[in-house]
């Protein structure tokens, strides 16, 4: 997760742009994040990732979930590193 919202940070896209990016049918499912994550994580730390966000077992991850625990890390990581984190213009 650490380095999933490191990566995040990095290309400085919020939690809630972050789903929008990945989301392809109301819900994420792993497949939708090797493919934005393939470059930058090993598969390991990708299936590691969503099984993290995937807390009732069921193949796929929403929204809420997804954002709270991304936020949560990118937080983290941003008081710790010192940078800032990409604001939503919502």
């Amino acid at each position: 997760m650490t380095n999933f919202a490191k990566f995040l940070i990095s290309i400085n896209l919020s939690a809630n742009s972050a789903y929008d990016k990945l989301d392809k049918g109301g819900q994420i499912k792993i497949d939708d994040l090797r493919n934005l994550l393939k470059k930058n994580l090993n598969e390991n730390e990708i299936v590691s990732v969503f099984n993290y966000l995937d807390v009732d077992k069921m193949g796929s991850v929403d929204r809420s979930s997804f954002v709270g625990e991304i936020q949560r890390f990118m937080t983290a990581i941003s008081k710790k590193t010192g940078k800032s984190l990409q604001e939503d213009s919502n």
